[in-house]
C-alpha cells in the first residue's frame, strides 16, 4: 500500500505526486562530493573493516577530528585529503545523531542544561509555529505517528503542508508514555530447560512478557544442549537493567558473525550459566538463531 499524506504536488505536466516537504531534495544533494567521500569510506573499510564506525564513536573524537583536518586543510597541508576527511567525520557526527544519540558526550551536554533546548518548529512553507519552545504540538495541528513509530507526521493548520519531525523532539503529554515504552530496554534473562535441566541465557526479544510486563513463567523454546524443543523455564534476569554508565564487551554472533554490544555485568552472568570454550551458548538478537556468542577484541 502507498502511503498518502492527502496532499498533492501538480507538475506543469499534469502529473501528480504527494507532497515532499520535510522529506528532504535528494536530487540537490553534492554528489561529487559525496562521491569523494565515498572514496574515504572504502579506504577506512580497507584499514580498519566495513561497519567499523556502525558501532559508534563518541562525538568529541570525531569533531576532533573533522576540526584538526579541517585546519590542516586551511594552512595548506596536503600530505592527505584533509578536507574529505574533514567532511568524512561531520557526516558521521550527523549520522549519529540519529544512530548514537547516547555517544553524545560535548562538554556542554556533560555539565547539563546550561541552555534549555528550543524544541520550537516552524512550518517550512508558511513559517508557522507548529511546535511550541517546551516541545508541546500547538492547537489544531494535525498529526499521525509515521509506519516506522520513531517520527511524527504534522500538518500546519494554515496552509495544510506536511512534515516529519523525530519523537524525541516532542514533548507533548499525549506520546510520553509511548516514548518511555519505546526507550526501556529488557535485559537478557536465565532460563532451565525442563528436559535436561539445563540452564542458558536467552534474549529478550526471544522471550514473551505478559500485559503489565513482567516475564512469563514457562514457554517453549529450543534448547542449546538437548536441541529439542521443550519447555523452559523463567529463573531471571541477567544482573537487572544495564547501568547507561556500564563498560560494553564486544561480542560476535558464530553464525551471521554480527558484532554487538553487551553490558559488562550481563556477559560475566551469562558466561557463569554456560560457556564452552569461551564461548557463551545464547540467541543472537542480530539474527535470531541460537549460537555461541564469543568476546572480541576492539579491533577485530
Amino acid at each position: 500500500m502507498i502511503k498518502d499524506s492527502g496532499d498533492r504536488t501538480e507538475f506543469e505536466t499534469g502529473a501528480k505526486r504527494d507532497m515532499h516537504a520535510g522529506k528532504g531534495r535528494m536530487d540537490l544533494l553534492p554528489w561529487y562530493g559525496i562521491m569523494e567521500v565515498s572514496k574515504h569510506c572504502e579506504e577506512g573499510a580497507l584499514k580498519y573493516g566495513e561497519h567499523n564506525v556502525d558501532k559508534g564513536i563518541p562525538l568529541h573524537s570525531l569533531l576532533d577530528s573533522a576540526a584538526r583536518h579541517l585546519a590542516k586543510y586551511m594552512v595548506g597541508m596536503d600530505d592527505e585529503d584533509h578536507l574529505r576527511a574533514a567532511c568524512w567525520n561531520l557526516l558521521w557526527a550527523l549520522n549519529q545523531r540519529e544512530t548514537h544519540p547516547e555517544l553524545d558526550d560535548r562538554f556542554a551536554v556533560k555539565v547539563g542544561e546550561v541552555k534549555k533546548k528550543n524544541y520550537q518548529v516552524l512550518c517550512p512553507n508558511c513559517e508557522a509555529t507548529i511546535i511550541k519552545e517546551n516541545g508541546q504540538i500547538c492547537d489544531g495541528v494535525a498529526f499521525r505517528v509515521d509506519v516506522s513509530g520513531e517520527k511524527l507526521e504534522l500538518k500546519c493548520c494554515f496552509c495544510n503542508s506536511s512534515m516529519l519531525v523525530p519523537m524525541k523532539d516532542i514533548l507533548d503529554d499525549r506520546f510520553s508514555v509511548k516514548q518511555e515504552k519505546a526507550e526501556k530496554k529488557r535485559p537478557w534473562i536465565s532460563v532451565e530447560c525442563t528436559n535436561c535441566m539445563e540452564c542458558h541465557p536467552v534474549a529478550p526479544e526471544v522471550w514473551s512478557y505478559n500485559a503489565d510486563g513482567a516475564p512469563i513463567d514457562h514457554k517453549v523454546v529450543r534448547c542449546l544442549f538437548c536441541k529439542a524443543n521443550e519447555e523452559h523455564k523463567y529463573i531471571g534476569d541477567l544482573d537487572g537493567y544495564a547501568d547507561p554508565d556500564e563498560t560494553l564487551v564486544a561480542v560476535k554472533c558464530g553464525d551471521c558473525n554480527a558484532h554487538f554490544e553487551i553490558p559488562t555485568s550481563n556477559w560475566n552472568s551469562m558466561k557463569e550459566c554456560t560457556i564452552h570454550n569461551g564461548e557463551v551458548l545464547a540467541r543472537c538478537p542480530r539474527c535470531g538463531k541460537d549460537t555461541f556468542i564469543s568476546e572480541v577484541s576492539a579491533d577485530e
